[in-house]
């Protein structure tokens, strides 16, 4: 029971320790996510899975790049660049949503670019979704109390057996095989003897 409880604790740990990364941990490799919200880049992009993007040059975007960009402060789209129009501080883009039957109406400019959309995991949105929700957050603190109780209570309930009197760390038995003045060995009786105490570093020896 307690190697289950062991092996459940373990799996559920890297499941958070992994869950965490893909949702802030990727920020330390310069990749942002951000949860699709609708299907209008399916199939490249699912609805309810999270896009990584990386900052880029607008310089070195390139037609068929997905990119994300600004559409107001609090609004973002992801959409493939079809067009490049003009070039300096006049760049812009023309971006079309794969699902979608025309172009997006308005060109985005260089200064609207969010970055380029290196891949996707699905459905994972809908997770990080969820934990953002009221339900989510209480359903999140059960999963850390829980784990943390998974840690702690296999050394409670089970706790290792304690080592056998004589078997300490530094004591050990011996058989009678003790050097003779010329260094020669005793050997083949395998009488038990006494104890060899292996530190301090001056051994004393019993007498078998």
């Amino acid at each position: 029971m307690r190697q289950v409880l062991s092996v459940i604790s373990t799996v559920v740990l890297i499941l958070v320790v992994l869950l965490a990364f893909l949702s802030i941990g990727v920020m330390l490799f310069g990749l942002h996510p951000y949860v699709v919200l609708s299907g209008s880049m399916e199939p490249a992009l699912r609805t309810g899975s999270v896009a990584y993007v990386r900052s880029i040059e607008p310089e070195d975007v390139e037609v068929g790049d997905i990119i994300t960009f600004s559409i107001d402060s609090d609004t973002v789209a992801t959409h493939r660049v079809v067009e490049i129009v003009g070039s300096g501080s006049s760049l812009s883009f023309r971006t079309k949503g794969d699902a979608n039957n025309v172009e997006d109406s308005a060109l985005v400019r260089s200064s609207q670019l969010v970055g380029k959309a290196v891949f996707s995991i699905p459905e994972l949105g809908r997770l990080l979704e969820y934990i953002h929700t009221p339900k989510g957050r209480n359903v999140a603190i059960v999963v850390g109390v829980a784990l943390v109780l998974l840690v702690a209570l296999p050394d409670a309930l089970f706790p290792k057996n304690r080592r056998r009197a004589g078997t300490r760390a530094g004591i050990i038995p011996y058989y009678s095989a003790l050097p003779r003045g010329n260094g020669a060995f005793r050997g083949g009786s395998g009488r038990r003897g006494r104890t060899i105490i292996i530190y301090p570093p001056r051994i004393s020896q019993g007498t078998a």
